[in-house]
């Protein structure tokens, strides 16, 4: 089982926020085999954690009855590690970030906060006090890779070298302009340009990818679940991927690696 050394920087977590967590979880353990596993929450419901091998691979919270009534739609997060987020939150409005969630504690596990970032992105801020310090990823049904998707890649990265210490790896792919995140020499996500062929609806996002031995047959395990493919397996340089929605409306994609 593959595991990292967190480090500031590095994203180390997602989790989905549902409008509807009796439909989003059998749908989620379908798919990707995750069991379940409920942890004590001092929020406005219950949170869970999705487990894979014995080990917490993702987590689902549902929504407030004030977000469903405001139509905030289910959406997958992801989580950036860092060493003092109270530090990290202020620096990001300084930057041009708005405070989407202020820093708080979560229970006895750690601090976090959320912002969206100059581009419109919303990015979640970890800082563990539980003595967490590595984490497993890059294998079937965990977090692989995190991509950032905006019509203003150009203020993105900006802000987020400022913040974070960020590098970048520019490339030119198919779709356009790429640019990956190096964070302490290592690899540690994208940033993609919006095209014109991108709906003016959508808003600049992350995306999460999530690990699988056999795109295609993961694709066939999101239709039986209930879900959405919007975009079809495909072959990438890097491997093949697709993109699917839950039943809820959540974006995710599948992603096998070549070394996976």
């Amino acid at each position: 089982m593959p595991t990292v050394q967190l480090r500031s920087g590095m994203f180390s977590w997602i989790d989905v926020m549902t409008t509807d967590s009796s439909v989003a979880i059998p749908f989620y353990t379908s798919v990707f085999g995750w069991t379940v596993e409920e942890v004590p929450s001092d929020g406005d419901g219950p949170y869970r954690f999705f487990v894979k091998d014995g080990v917490p691979a993702a987590g689902i919270g549902e929504m407030s009855d004030d977000m469903k009534e405001h139509g905030v739609p289910s959406s997958w997060n992801s989580y950036i590690q860092v060493s003092d987020v109270d530090a990290v939150h202020a620096r990001a409005l300084e930057l041009g970030a708005e405070s989407v969630v202020p820093p708080m504690d979560v229970m006895d596990q750690g601090r976090m906060a959320a912002v969206a970032d100059p581009s419109g992105a919303t990015v979640s801020l970890w800082q563990s006090t539980a003595g967490m310090d590595e984490g497993t990823f890059n294998e079937p049904g965990r977090l692989t890779w995190n991509e950032l998707v905006t019509r203003d890649p150009d203020a993105a990265r900006s802000f987020y070298s400022d913040l974070l210490g960020w590098e970048w790896d520019a490339m030119e792919m198919p779709q356009g302009s790429y640019w990956v995140i190096m964070n302490h020499e290592r690899a540690n996500g994208g940033v993609m340009r919006m095209t014109d062929e991108w709906p003016e609806h959508v808003p600049s996002h992350w995306m999460v990818y999530i690990g699988s031995d056999d795109v295609d047959a993961s694709a066939e395990r999101v239709r039986t679940a209930g879900g959405t493919i919007q975009v079809e397996p495909m072959d990438i340089a890097v491997g093949r991927f697709c993109v699917a929605s839950d039943p809820t409306g959540a974006p995710f994609t599948i992603f096998h690696g070549g070394d996976m």
